[in-house]
């Protein structure tokens, strides 16, 4: 057999096995629960560069877990204060709490490579339903030598990953 076509035959290959899993990757998992998600940005106390860079993370972060979740079958909306939230059947809180935030340096990141300059992002992630009591604690986090970006959408993924682990669990 030529080589060429042992290649094609791959590449075929590689292509259905990349469909497949994204397929299964993007299967809903939801199943039209409405989910409120508030974001504490944990600006209190901090100094003004940081709550700068925690409000640029945040802008990204908050649009794109909200797309995740729409994404993976949830009816997901932002809300600005826990009070907006009004338990009932079907209904959740997913709270985010960010805890640390480290920009990295995408100079290290580059000029260096593995690993120096990694940019990370902790947080609490807290999923409450009808009742007083969390269905779900778990503090979470992420960190990449790509960019926060990436670190963000990667977090946005966890969370509605874990979503759906609290709520198979209840």
């Amino acid at each position: 057999m030529k080589f060429t076509s042992l290649l094609s035959t791959g590449l075929v290959f590689a292509g259905l096995l990349s469909l497949t899993s994204t397929a299964f990757a993007s299967a809903p998992t939801g199943g039209g629960a409405k989910v409120a998600i508030l974001i504490d940005r944990g600006l209190e106390g901090r100094p003004q560069d940081q709550q700068n860079q925690l409000n640029q993370v945040c802008d990204y972060f908050e649009p794109d877990l909200l797309e995740q979740f729409n994404r993976a079958g949830y009816l997901a909306v932002k809300i600005t204060a826990r009070d907006q939230f009004q338990p009932a059947p079907g209904k959740y809180l997913a709270v985010v709490k960010i805890i640390k935030y480290n920009p990295g340096s995408k100079a290290a990141r580059m000029l260096v490579g593995f690993g120096a300059g990694s940019a990370s992002l902790d947080l609490r992630f807290e999923v409450y339903g009808e009742g007083p009591q969390p269905l779900l604690v778990k503090d979470h986090g992420r960190g990449s030598s790509r960019d926060w970006q990436f670190v963000c959408r990667t977090l946005s993924k966890d969370l509605v990953k874990f979503m759906g682990e609290a709520l198979k669990a209840k």
